[in-house]
């Protein structure tokens, strides 16, 4: 989306998302928390670190634990827990050579995990919001949902709205939020302006983002409409919802937690849909298999011209 974007005036097309700068302030993770915080939207505490010499002057004061994240990345790919002063300066400088700079923010407690995904027109009116409840991620509580649910969540999409109007962007975009324990309230972690992994339970539950957005970004009306239906499913079972049955019986978790999980897992008859897997269009499912097979086979050729 980046590179489209940056380059859509050479050429003759018009990208179904907004403009450059305004992407590059959303991906940015440092962009986005100043902004947020600058509109008094809640998030977690943050610190941004100039380098190591101004992080060796704050970790002595940081509240322990915390997280350090990547300004740009995705996935969870690169957010670590750092527990203790002493693991800080490491943690950070591992972070910077893998994925470049990094924010770091508090460490909330929480048990619920949400995404708000919104279709907004060209004159950053609102015309969608599907509220899906995150049960299983992957990786384990800082990566996506793995397996999801439709719900209703008043106060988040209140706080959306606000969101949305602040920000004046328009098209697809995904919220992440967490319940934060100690208050109860949702804390806004990061937005995504593009479509999202568990879109398909979205469509499922009766809003058809790309179509709707299809008919935006062609200048066609659309009628706002917050409507949809709650306690549809959807999983991610290959890719990711089986990876967090595997890490779970890896981990140190207590046996009684290891069963539960495999006895959740094993309950296909409760998924409204897949992420990608349809019996009616079977090729988006079947090309997973090719992406990771050209992946080994250029895994294998770079050992091989190494060697």
């Amino acid at each position: 989306m980046l590179l489209f974007a940056k380059h859509a005036p050479l050429y003759d097309y018009t990208p179904a998302f907004p403009d450059y700068a305004t992407l590059v302030g959303l991906y940015d993770k440092s962009s986005l928390m100043r902004r947020a915080m600058n509109h008094h939207i809640p998030v977690p505490e943050t610190f941004f670190v100039d380098g190591p010499d101004h992080l060796m002057e704050i970790s002595g004061s940081l509240p322990y634990p915390l997280v350090v994240k990547p300004n740009r990345g995705r996935g969870g790919r690169g957010v670590l827990r750092v527990d203790h002063p002493d693991m800080i300066e490491e943690s950070y400088a591992s972070i910077l050579r893998q994925y470049g700079p990094a924010i770091l923010q508090e460490c909330i407690p929480f048990t619920e995990r949400y995404s708000a995904a919104v279709l907004t027109d060209k004159n950053f009116r609102i015309q969608r919001i599907c509220i899906i409840q995150e049960i299983r991620t992957y990786p384990l509580r800082s990566g996506p949902g793995c397996y999801v649910r439709t719900v209703t969540n008043d106060e988040i999409r209140e706080l959306t709205i606000e969101i949305m109007k602040a920000l004046k962007i328009w098209g697809v975009t995904e919220l992440d939020f967490i319940i934060d324990e100690r208050d109860g309230r949702p804390k806004l972690l990061e937005i995504n302006p593009r479509f999202w992994g568990s879109l398909q339970c979205a469509v499922s539950a009766g809003v058809d983002f790309p179509f709707l957005l299809y008919e935006i970004a062609t200048d066609n009306e659309v009628s706002p409409s917050f409507e949809y239906q709650t306690g549809i499913t959807g999983r991610n079972v290959v890719c990711n919802d089986l990876r967090h049955l595997l890490m779970v019986l890896r981990s140190r978790f207590p046996v009684a937690y290891k069963m539960k999980t495999m006895s959740e897992f094993v309950k296909f008859h409760r998924d409204d849909a897949y992420f990608i897997f349809s019996l009616d269009d079977p090729v988006p499912f079947l090309s997973i298999f090719e992406y990771y097979l050209l992946k080994m086979a250029d895994r294998a050729r770079l050992n091989v011209s190494e060697k």
